[in-house]
């Protein structure tokens, strides 16, 4: 009798480190399934069209860091080929609703799998987030209500322009997201268009309070301003709303995802999130009410949890209002969401138009919704890109982090491995903005402190003077270090990351992927020691980045 081989997966893990066989599986599952997961929730939210409260929840956001339907899909796929390999199946997790639907599969198809449930500890946290949320939307509320003065919007005046951002310390003297475009307004003396910012949750109430007062003297449009506290109560009560979706949904396959659904709806982890979809939808209502009228918006459009909320107000209490969602990044695969569906588009979810940095991302924002009408704009980000620069190439290796922290961990560890065993090599790191240095934690770090410098540098700074970049999942740095001549290593960590640069056209001679430590090794000490320049043309630059012009910046104002 043949001895079956062993299989220990381990699902608290990400899926980067599965066993090997079983990665490789996942992650063309993942791409594979894409489209008949973005159907299957259009489907089952057919029936919550015109509901606030469908669309602020975590299921049909559809982001693959938030909402885990997805990955979890990709898992039970997963599962059903490994086991037609004749393989004994040893499965750990900490997830109820997961084990019992893999535990009835196995049983009723007769599959070889041991179950190891591992309970998790942190039964408190997602009420701390819950009472976080609340909090930080009351005290933010208040703040501005009390010590903030409004901003009137003119009620004669019908061509009012209402810009949605984020507001930040890098946003307190000038426009972050539209860079340039404030100042382009001061310039023309345009004064119907209003910054509407929205603010991120931290634990820094000081630092909160500091970025409003500089918010205020850019004089943006607050909305707190226009909302009540009876907006607050009713954003804060979406958790016990959201219980009349808690039922039986169609089988995406032959899977019943009904309980792992309803896990999602009733989660609280991202509830700032919901508060912030929610009270942009009363806005607009407000806003309504009152009788201001609005002639067109722009939404910086991520669609995410909080664009659907914005999006579903004004598109509903002003109908005939132009509206606009400016993607002013580049393109990440990854980020399933950042790509509409036909039935956000059928639902008013998302605005009319959609406006992207460059000509190469208009035919993959359509992957989902081939009506999606999609415009070119400027790339007001990284206009840096078209001045004139001398290449220096005094960072030898540069880390380009991604802001999510498992990611950041993973490629960390492979880069000091090779920092180990090359002395005489410095590593130049560039944190992101959602995850500063400080919460970074890895010995590796402390151990080599004499070889790693954190940089605060602007990346462009940085890539003008940088041989060799290393970055992986979503971020601008991989298609910026080609745009800046550097040579890019990506290490494979997400089932997107070989697949995004092969979509835009992008030459292989620029970059190289790796899937380990030693295939990181080789492939640094190869170009490191490769004096050869490779300049990216210009003509390739011009599809993947829009330059600003006056002209192309009335797109957002007219």
């Amino acid at each position: 009798m043949k001895i079956k081989k062993h299989i220990y997966w381990d699902l608290r893990l990400d899926p980067v480190e599965y066993p090997k066989i079983i990665k490789n599986i996942y992650f063309k599952i993942n791409l594979d399934n894409r489209n008949l997961f973005v159907n299957w929730i259009d489907k089952i939210s057919k029936k919550g069209q015109k509901d606030l409260d469908w669309w602020v929840s975590l299921p049909p956001s559809r982001h693959p860091y938030m909402s885990k339907i997805h990955h979890k899909i990709c898992v039970l796929e997963t599962l059903k080929k490994i086991s037609n390999l004749k393989y004994s199946i040893n499965i750990i997790l900490s997830e109820k609703n997961l084990l019992s639907i893999i535990f009835n599969w196995s049983k009723n198809n007769k599959k070889d799998i041991k179950l190891i449930y591992k309970k998790k500890e942190d039964k408190f946290t997602k009420y701390f987030i819950f009472l976080k949320a609340i909090f930080f939307s009351f005290f933010i509320f208040l703040y501005i209500k009390f010590f903030i003065k409004k901003v009137e919007i003119n009620k004669k005046i019908k061509n009012n322009i209402l810009i949605d951002t984020f507001a930040s310390n890098e946003s307190v003297k000038k426009e972050k997201l539209y860079l340039g475009l404030d100042d382009f307004l001061k310039r023309k003396k345009i004064q119907n268009v209003f910054f509407v910012p929205t603010f991120i949750v931290e634990s820094n109430l000081l630092n909160t309070i500091n970025i409003i007062n500089l918010h205020n003297e850019r004089k943006c449009l607050f909305k707190e301003h226009y909302l009540s506290f009876k907006d607050l109560l009713f954003s804060w009560a979406h958790v016990l709303r959201v219980k009349k979706y808690v039922k039986k949904y169609e089988r995406f396959k032959n899977w019943d995802l009904s309980s792992i659904l309803s896990e999602e709806l009733l989660s609280l982890n991202q509830y700032n999130s919901t508060i912030s979809g929610i009270l942009n939808f009363r806005f607009a209502k407000n806003l309504y009410n009152q009788n201001i009228k609005i002639n067109k918006y722009v939404n910086w459009f991520e669609n995410q949890i909080i664009d659907k909320g914005w999006n579903l107000g004004f598109r509903q209490f002003y109908p005939n209002c132009s509206s606009l969602g400016y993607q002013g990044f580049l393109y990440h695969g990854q980020y399933i969401n950042l790509n509409p569906s036909k039935f956000e588009k059928v639902a008013k979810v998302i605005p009319e138009t959609i406006i992207n940095p460059g000509k190469s991302y208009v035919k993959l924002r359509k992957e989902f919704c081939k009506s999606l009408k999609v415009q070119v704009g400027p790339a007001l980000y990284f206009q840096d890109i078209f001045k004139d620069y001398n290449k220096k190439k005094s960072i030898e290796i540069l880390l380009i982090l991604s802001g999510i922290k498992y990611l950041d961990l993973k490629l960390i560890g492979l880069t000091t491995y090779f920092l180990k065993k090359n002395k005489d090599i410095k590593l130049v790191i560039k944190t992101h903005p959602i995850l500063p240095k400080e919460k970074i934690k890895d010995r590796n770090i402390d151990l080599l402190k004499n070889q790693i410098i954190f940089s605060n540098e602007k990346l462009s700074a940085l890539l003008k003077k940088t041989k060799i970049s290393i970055c992986s999942g979503p971020t601008s740095g991989t298609i910026e270090s080609i745009a800046y001549n550097c040579f890019l290593i990506i290490p494979v960590m997400e089932p997107y990351d070989e697949l995004n640069l092969k979509l835009l056209k992008i030459p292989k001679k620029f970059y190289s992927v790796v899937y380990n430590k030693n295939e990181l090794l080789v492939e640094l000490k190869k170009n490191l020691a490769n004096n050869k320049n490779n300049y990216i043309n210009k003509r390739l630059i011009s599809k993947l980045f829009e330059s600003t012009t006056d002209k192309k910046l009335y797109m957002f104002v007219k």
